[in-house]
């Protein structure tokens, strides 16, 4: 269990950095100022290594062990491994998800606050990524997998789809309707019925 608490400590510390490497490079590139640069602090880093050691992945992938496992070492290796795996993420699931909101009230990190739902993506460097994909996708992909526009606008020009006939013009006969499905429940109708 040490090993997975230290590797995901050091992973989140990592991949934290360079976040905020990458947000303020957009800061000092666009120019904006540092309160909107959201930057992640150590209290924030803090919380997502807590709030992020569960075991959902480590028992997806344990889960999907084959036979093999039971064939290289003893027989019921692979179910060992499950209970244990198991056991881990009880154990986390105790400790650190029912900490989390007591860990979140000694770091002083805000909870239950509403925000408008583009509010961390107005000043994003998601844009200048989203009109790359763009330009990608006009300029490439479209024409590769769609055609041109232009051959678009021809042929939805030139064609023109057929009315579909009604059942009457076909000669088809309206349905029957459809018995209940929980006709089974019902009796038979009998000719006293009438």
């Amino acid at each position: 269990m040490a090993f997975c608490i230290i590797a995901r400590f050091v992973a989140t510390v990592f991949w934290g950095l360079v976040a905020n490497g990458m947000k303020m490079s957009h800061g000092y590139a666009t120019g904006l100022p540092e309160d909107r640069w959201f930057l992640l602090s150590w209290k924030h880093l803090l919380m997502i290594w807590h709030a992020g050691l569960r075991g959902g992945i480590a028992l997806a992938l344990v889960l999907q062990l084959g036979d093999w496992v039971d064939k290289e070492n003893a027989p019921g290796t692979a179910q060992v491994l499950v209970n244990a795996t198991l056991v881990v993420i009880i154990v986390f699931l105790l400790i650190f998800g029912g900490s989390t909101a007591k860990c979140l009230k000694a770091l002083g990190i805000p909870m239950g606050q509403e925000y408008p739902e583009d509010y961390l993506l107005k000043d994003s460097e998601l844009d200048s990524l989203q009109s790359c994909f763009k330009v990608v996708d006009e300029r490439f992909l479209s024409p590769l997998l769609v055609g041109s526009s232009a051959e678009r606008s021809m042929s939805s020009e030139n064609v023109s789809v057929p009315k579909a006939p009604s059942r009457s013009e076909l000669g088809i006969e309206a349905r029957r309707p459809r018995r209940s499905s929980l006709s089974f429940y019902q009796k038979p109708p009998t000719a006293d019925d009438d």
